[in-house]
């Protein structure tokens, strides 16, 4: 089975923020007396994956969800798809009665019996971000007045990973930003304040994208945990935005050779690493908002920026790049 063609839409359909260009907010629930997926039974597992997603038919959704069926796909296929979609996923393992369900723009993402029996995302890739954690707990209350979670008083929702046990909630916000990741002190007198220490801030996979989410479930709440992550991801794109208005002629000179650079590599290169076609399009992305580079538009780069470049993409960005012509 190949992947879905709804895997070839641009999310990002509409102008959105350079620096912030994506957030994920996901629920990891289980269901009462039932063991984690991994520990299930064949015929349990089938159980739970039809219980839910009949649900899942049912949920309350502007835009219908498609089921996509997991043992159908080749473990490139599957590794596209996760990226794709944003998955938070640590440990998968390849086991019957696992699905994927996922609605045309890719903003709502619902797994069964992966890492736990339940996983409802939300994504944001326009800047709405108290209104996509409405949009998720309107999701959750559907599924929680139809089956029960597994829940202790003590501990908070049980999950598969003891770290997430708690509020069962983990929220990103990916952040680009070039300027500010070189700049250690500014960097670290941002997360030295208030909330960081309940915050954790990492590389992501794709090059020059900082990931901010939580590094606790216990001991807030989900309205305080969301708040504080929004506050300092603002902080964080605020210092960027900040760094690229006030660019020095030393570092815009550098920043002018990266792109030519990259463009040329992008254009005319063999056999990129992954690596390589990501530190090429960061620099682009840099030059576009800095107005050094025209002929392209940021939505078209944050598609390709957030692909895993396997053979399906190797050569979008070549396409999409053939009218790009810089400003200097």
């Amino acid at each position: 089975m190949s992947l879905p063609a709804n895997i070839h839409h641009n999310p990002w359909d509409k102008p959105c923020q350079s620096i912030w260009p994506v957030s994920c907010m996901c629920l990891k629930r289980n269901l009462k007396r039932e063991p984690f997926p991994q520990r299930q039974e064949a015929l349990r597992a089938k159980n739970t994956l039809e219980l839910l997603q009949d649900l899942i038919i049912k949920c309350p959704q502007e835009q219908q969800l498609t089921p996509i069926d997991l043992n159908q796909l080749s473990p490139e296929s599957k590794e596209a798809l996760f990226c794709q979609h944003f998955l938070d996923i640590t440990t998968y393992e390849d086991r019957p009665s696992q699905a994927l369900f996922c609605n045309p723009s890719k903003a709502i993402v619902i797994t069964i019996n992966l890492e736990n029996h339940l996983c409802l995302q939300a994504v944001d890739y326009h800047n709405d971000w108290f209104g996509t954690w409405n949009k998720l707990i309107e999701i959750d209350n559907f599924f929680a007045k139809h089956v029960d979670y597994a829940f202790s008083t003590r501990f908070g929702y049980l999950t598969k990973n003891l770290a997430e046990c708690g509020l069962g909630l983990s929220a990103r916000a990916c952040l680009h930003l070039p300027l500010l990741s070189a700049n250690d002190q500014e960097l670290c007198s941002i997360l030295d304040h208030s909330a960081a220490s309940k915050l954790h801030l990492s590389k992501h996979p794709h090059f020059d994208v900082l990931t901010l989410k939580n590094r606790y479930n216990l001991g807030l709440t989900e309205e305080a945990l969301i708040k504080a992550l929004h506050e300092k991801a603002q902080q964080l794109t605020d210092k960027e935005r900040e760094l690229r208005e006030h660019i020095s002629q030393e570092t815009l000179e550098k920043v002018k050779k990266s792109i030519a650079s990259s463009l040329g590599m992008l254009l005319h290169g063999y056999n990129l690493t992954m690596q390589e076609i990501q530190y090429a399009l960061s620099n682009i992305k840099l030059g576009l908002d800095l107005k050094l580079v025209t002929g392209v538009t940021d939505e078209e780069l944050n598609y390709l920026f957030f692909q895993k470049p396997l053979n399906l993409f190797t050569n979008s960005y070549k396409d999409a790049l053939k009218n790009l012509s810089l400003k200097f």
